[in-house]
C-alpha cells in the first residue's frame, strides 16, 4: 500500500509542478526561471548542501532518522520565508508591488486552506468518510 501511494503522491506532485511551470512559460518567463518560480510556489524537497553555513545541518534535515519527513518541512518553510520575503521586499525598495500583491494572494490560500481542512476532516470523520482528528495530540 505505501509503495502504490508513494508513487501516486510522486505522480502528482510532478503534474502539478509542470503545470506550474508551463502557466509561467506562458506569462513569457525561459524554461530556467519557470522552473525557479515554480520551486517558490511548490515544495521541491531538494535540500542545498549547507543549511545556515553548515553541511551538518543539511544532512541532518536529509536524515529520516532524524527528522520525520524533513526534506519536506525544509522546502515548506523556505516557501513560506520566500512569501514572507517578497511581502516585504517593496517597503525595502527591492521588489515589485505585483510581486508582493502575488505573495499576498498565495499567502491568503496558505490561511484559508489551513482553517478549511481540518474543519473538511471534521465533516468528513463525523459521516465515517475518514478518521476523526484527536485534537489532543500533535500532527507533527
Amino acid at each position: 500500500m505505501y509503495s502504490v501511494s508513494h508513487q501516486a503522491l510522486w505522480y502528482a506532485n510532478d503534474v502539478l509542478k509542470y503545470n506550474r511551470e508551463i502557466e509561467y512559460q506562458r506569462r513569457g518567463y525561459d524554461l530556467p526561471d519557470a522552473i525557479r518560480l515554480a520551486e517558490k510556489d511548490m515544495v521541491s524537497y531538494r535540500v542545498p548542501s549547507q543549511v545556515l553555513g553548515s553541511s551538518i545541518a543539511s544532512k541532518a534535515i536529509q536524515s529520516p532518522g532524524l527528522f520525520n519527513f524533513g526534506r519536506y518541512k525544509y522546502g515548506l518553510a523556505k516557501s513560506m520565508y520566500t512569501m514572507i520575503s517578497d511581502i516585504a521586499k517593496p517597503m525595502f525598495g527591492k521588489g515589485t508591488k505585483e510581486e508582493a500583491f502575488e505573495a499576498i494572494g498565495k499567502a491568503s490560500v496558505v490561511v484559508l486552506l489551513s482553517m478549511a481542512i481540518p474543519g473538511l476532516h471534521s465533516i468528513l470523520g463525523s459521516h465515517g468518510v475518514m478518521a476523526p482528528i484527536d485534537a489532543t495530540k500533535d500532527m507533527w
